[in-house]
């Protein structure tokens, strides 16, 4: 009897062992499998209600949005979604064009100009802000770098539909003394809605200051109330300047009728004198708050009622472009820490937000027409810097207003004291030239422009598009990257009365080569001692005494790059792109492992337990 309890122990020991065996399988398995779901989908328990508000949500923001987000997939905008808390801030939303600027975030105060810098805060907060309330939201926004013009968008849910609210807010670059803020609301549901609107109130002026209301009634019969204030603001070194804020008296409720849509269009004037060496009396005070309250006037009825909004924002966009139109592009690399096409845009948007698109001394300069001032070819040794590709203080991402002036300060001292003066000077279109100089390494030398870019930073394709060489011709300089991993130049010249010439490092060629429209391939040369890369002159007689004035010991074609330095930007690894043959491979050999284990796991898990018979031991 005993023999056999002992027999029967070691079997349900066996037992045990198997089945423990099969636990610590399935234990396995799924801490292997946990770490891949989550590593796909995330931790599904942190920001669980937002994310549950984010996908009903999502489609109606995204259609309202479709054409700011177009700008984004071409670096063109930057925007970020407003949550529940302090939202997730990767920039900082601005509009300025040189005269004021401000800003929804922060203390969303007014800034006006002292020197070259917006950088004087004054005690008005000037944006309105929108609400609804009794919905689920989901609000972006966005900053249209193009087109200078700040939105923000908001989708709000109840039970199947969504109500959509627009508000965009620009400061005027044609008429620098103009805010607008424009609000539509679109409303599909069957019960009428009403958008708070909300702004900070005028604070306390100080001692002194002139207030007063202005009451007035445009052509179609639209009626304005506006708020008027006249305050005196010190600038540096004890200079004083008047300034005057008309504000718009706006609803407290916006209605929305169901089925319907509402737009409400909202224009703020400020303006300020020039600087006074001591305090303004009281008889000046109050003859520039009367002269400001007839501008205001004078302008509003100018404008006509808010029918006459998609002019005014075509008349903004367009003196944008013309700051725009010469500028810098850059293909996209996946390298740590490289500068992409977003922070190339975002730092030259803060720039030329805060320089006026003329200069303040010039007013009749044909700026639509392109016809620049003589201050704009006073450019001889811009830019005679450093490469700023290696500074990343310079393209940092400002999280405030006293930041973001830091930056643009930091780089107008750059710019000035590296021999861009006249053209920081000369407004924001002779801004954004010394800017594409000192991005390229461009130098305006004796009478040619130099490019002097080093070989070792032309890894990815670049265009440097219209750089301004005298009044009328633009220079193109762009760099591809063939399939070798080799650099190749290519220049044109477009606009040019007469002709171009250009030669490469060292001037060795025969003859110097001319330049038309079409772009003309040169080669990239390196030199020894290190010279320019690319010469460009309209004086053909010039470029000849170049070849005997440049003194160099070697000259070599430029090599092609290590792969491992392509694949960095390209792959965002030095590995490079591995074929389709590999991967397809490497999936099969995953499947079939994980088909292997499943079968073993089943096995184990599924099969039937063998019976073990106690030994019975037979005596003959």
């Amino acid at each position: 009897m005993s023999f056999i309890c002992s027999r029967n122990i070691r079997f349900y020991k066996h037992k045990l062992r198997r089945m423990i065996s099969k636990k610590t399988i399935f234990i396995l398995l799924c801490l292997s499998i946990l770490p891949l779901y989550l590593l796909y989908n995330g931790n599904p328990f942190a920001e669980k209600e937002i994310i549950i508000k984010t996908k009903r949500l999502d489609d109606c923001l995204n259609s309202i949005s479709k054409s700011q987000l177009s700008l984004i997939d071409s670096s063109d905008a930057l925007s970020y979604y407003v949550s529940y808390r302090e939202p997730n801030v990767e920039f900082y939303p601005y509009i300025g064009n040189g005269y004021f600027a401000t800003s929804n975030i922060g203390n969303q105060r007014l800034y006006i100009r002292d020197k070259l810098l917006l950088q004087v805060p004054v005690p008005f907060d000037v944006l309105f802000d929108f609400s609804l309330t009794g919905f689920s939201s989901l609000e972006r926004v966005l900053l249209d770098l193009p087109n200078g013009e700040l939105h923000k968008i908001g989708c709000y849910k109840q039970h199947s539909m969504c109500v959509s609210i627009h508000y965009s807010a620009y400061a005027h670059r044609s008429i620098p003394y103009l805010l607008v803020q424009e609000i539509k609301a679109s409303n599909p549901t069957t019960n009428p809605v009403n958008v708070q609107l909300s702004k900070k109130p005028m604070p306390s002026l100080p001692t002194g200051s002139v207030t007063g209301k202005a009451t007035m009634r445009l052509s179609d019969g639209t009626q304005l109330e506006y708020s008027l204030a006249t305050i005196t603001v010190r600038l540096g070194n004890n200079r004083i300047v008047i300034l005057t804020v008309a504000e718009p008296n706006a609803p407290e409720y916006m209605p929305v009728r169901p089925g319907a849509s509402a737009t409400l269009t909202l224009r703020t004037v400020v303006r300020y004198s020039d600087p006074f060496a001591s305090i303004p009396d009281e008889q000046q005070l109050r003859a520039f708050h009367a002269k400001s309250r007839l501008d205001l006037q004078t302008l509003l009825i100018g404008l006509g009622s808010g029918a006459d909004s998609a002019s005014l924002r075509a008349k903004h966009y367009s003196a944008w472009r013309n700051v725009w139109q010469r500028g810098f592009s850059i293909a996209k690399s996946l390298a740590p820490g490289a500068l992409n096409g977003e922070s190339f845009n975002c730092t030259l948007y803060y720039l030329m937000s805060n320089r006026p698109i003329e200069p303040p001394t010039q007013p009749a300069i044909n700026w639509t027409g392109l016809v620049l001032s003589d201050s704009l070819h006073q450019y001889d040794r811009c830019y005679a810097g450093n490469d700023l590709f290696q500074v990343p203080n310079l393209w940092r991402r400002p999280q405030s207003a006293s930041d973001l002036i830091g930056l643009v300060d930091q780089w107008f001292v750059t710019l000035v004291k590296f021999g861009c003066s006249h053209l920081v000077q000369a407004g924001a279109i002779g801004l954004s030239q010394a800017a594409l100089l000192a991005i390229g390494e461009f130098s305006f030398s004796g009478r040619h422009l130099e490019f002097n870019l080093h070989p070792s930073q032309l890894v990815r394709d670049m265009t440097f598009r219209n750089i301004a060489y005298g009044p009328s011709a633009n220079v193109n300089v762009t760099v591809e990257v063939d399939d070798s991993n080799k650099a190749l130049l290519f220049v044109s010249v477009l606009g040019n009365q007469k002709p171009f010439y250009a030669c490469s490092a060292a001037c060795d060629e025969s003859s110097p080569i001319q330049l038309g429209a079409q772009r003309v391939q040169l080669p990239l040369r390196i030199t020894k001692p290190r010279t320019a890369l690319l010469y460009i002159t309209p004086d053909i007689d010039h470029i000849k005494q170049l070849k005997r004035a440049i003194h160099v010991l070697e000259v070599w074609d430029a090599p092609a790059h290590e792969h491992h330095v392509i694949a960095l930007h390209k792959h965002g690894h030095p590995y490079g792109g591995l074929p389709v043959i590999f991967w397809i491979g490497l999936i099969l050999l995953l499947l079939v492992f994980h088909l292997f284990l499943f079968k073993l796991v089943y096995s184990e898990l599924c099969k039937g337990e063998p019976v073990i018979q106690p030994y019975t031991k037979y005596y003959t």
